[in-house]
C-alpha cells in the first residue's frame, strides 16, 4: 500500500467516524422549559409573598448583603410544565419511543443585586425535586407596600410546611461564586424526578442554602428586561429503536422483559420506580394507545417472532 493510499484510507475512516458521531448527536433532542411559576421566600418576613419579584434568591441564615448587613435566609421554588417536553419528544420520536438522558437548570446569576435585601456570598446551594405541586407564586414584590401570601401562595412559612409534608429528592449540590452571568447546573435523574418528567405532569424543584454564608441571586420568570436571562429547565432525550416491548431499556426484546412488562401492566408506579428513565408506554405493544391486557398477546408474539 502506498503512502498516498494509506492517507486516503485514513481520511475515509476519520470522515466516516465524524459523520457517524454527528448522526448520533443529531438523534438527541433538547427541550427547554420556562417556569410556569416561581417565587422566593424570606425568613425575616415569613408571611410576605415575593412571587412577582424579578429575582429569586438562595441564602444562608448568616448571609450578608454587599454592605455587610445581614439579611437572613432565603429559599426559592420553581415549577415547570413537563407536558410540553413530553409532547415534543413524542412528536419527534413517537409516543413513548424515547428515554430521558439528561437534565440541567440554566439560570443567570446577579453578582451584585441593586436591592440591599439580597445577600452576597460564595458557597454551596442544593437543588431538590419536591412531590407537591400545589402552590402558587403570588403577586408580591420587594417594593412597598408589602403583600402577605394567602392560601397556598409562597411565603417562608408556607414553603417550610410544603417541604416538610412532601417527598423530596436531591438533584444537585452546586458551588457558586460571586459573579454575574449564566450558571448551568446539571441535575441528577432521580427516580421521582424522572418519573415526573416522563409522565408529563408539573415538576417542582426548590433551592436551599447548604453554606450558612452563601448569598446567591438569579433572575426569575418575572424579570422584565431580558427574556433570555430567565430560568430554563433543559431536558435531553434519546430515541430507543424498536422499543415497544423493551421494558428493561436494554434495546432488545427478550425474556428478560417479561417481568418488567408485567410490572408496567399491573403497577405503573412500581415500574416507574424500578426503571426511572424508561417509559411505561413501551408496554403498549399493540399500539392502540392503551396499556392493558390486550397487549399481552402482542408481547408474546414479539418474543416468539422477534
Amino acid at each position: 500500500m502506498t503512502m498516498r493510499t494509506a492517507r486516503k484510507n485514513a481520511i475515509i475512516v476519520v470522515t466516516g467516524l465524524a459523520i457517524a458521531l454527528m448522526g448520533e448527536r443529531a438523534r438527541a433532542a433538547d427541550f427547554s422549559l420556562l417556569p410556569s411559576q416561581d417565587a422566593m421566600a424570606r425568613a425575616s418576613e415569613p408571611t410576605r409573598n415575593f412571587g412577582a419579584a424579578g429575582a429569586l434568591a438562595v441564602s444562608g441564615a448568616s448571609g450578608v448583603n454587599s454592605s455587610g448587613e445581614p439579611q437572613g435566609a432565603y429559599e426559592s421554588i420553581l415549577q415547570f410544565d413537563a407536558s410540553l417536553a413530553k409532547s415534543a419528544f413524542d412528536a419527534q420520536f413517537g409516543t413513548g419511543n424515547w428515554q430521558l438522558t439528561a437534565a440541567r437548570l440554566d439560570i443567570t446569576q446577579v453578582g451584585m443585586p441593586v436591592s440591599p435585601i439580597f445577600n452576597v456570598g460564595a458557597g454551596q446551594i442544593a437543588i431538590r425535586w419536591i412531590s407537591d405541586d400545589n402552590w402558587l407564586q403570588g403577586i408580591g414584590t420587594p417594593l412597598p407596600p408589602p403583600i402577605d401570601g394567602g392560601g397556598n401562595e409562597i411565603t417562608w412559612n408556607f414553603l417550610q410546611t410544603l417541604v416538610t409534608g412532601a417527598t423530596t429528592s436531591l438533584l444537585a449540590t452546586q458551588a457558586v461564586q460571586v459573579q454575574t452571568g449564566p450558571v448551568s447546573i446539571p441535575l441528577a435523574l432521580t427516580t421521582a424526578f424522572s418519573n415526573d418528567v416522563i409522565s408529563g405532569g408539573f415538576v417542582s424543584i426548590f433551592a436551599q442554602p447548604v453554606t450558612p454564608t452563601v448569598g446567591f441571586t438569579f433572575f426569575a420568570l418575572e424579570y422584565p428586561l431580558d427574556p433570555a436571562a430567565r430560568p430554563l429547565l433543559v431536558l435531553t432525550a434519546l430515541p430507543v429503536a424498536g422499543n415497544q416491548g423493551d421494558l428493561n431499556c436494554d434495546s432488545t426484546v427478550n425474556t428478560q422483559d417479561m417481568g418488567p412488562f408485567a410490572l408496567a401492566l399491573t403497577d405503573p408506579d412500581a415500574y416507574a420506580a424500578a426503571f426511572p428513565t424508561c417509559n411505561a408506554n413501551r408496554a403498549d405493544v399493540n399500539t392502540d394507545g392503551l396499556t392493558d391486557g390486550r397487549d399481552v398477546a402482542a408481547f408474546v408474539d414479539l418474543l416468539i417472532n422477534p
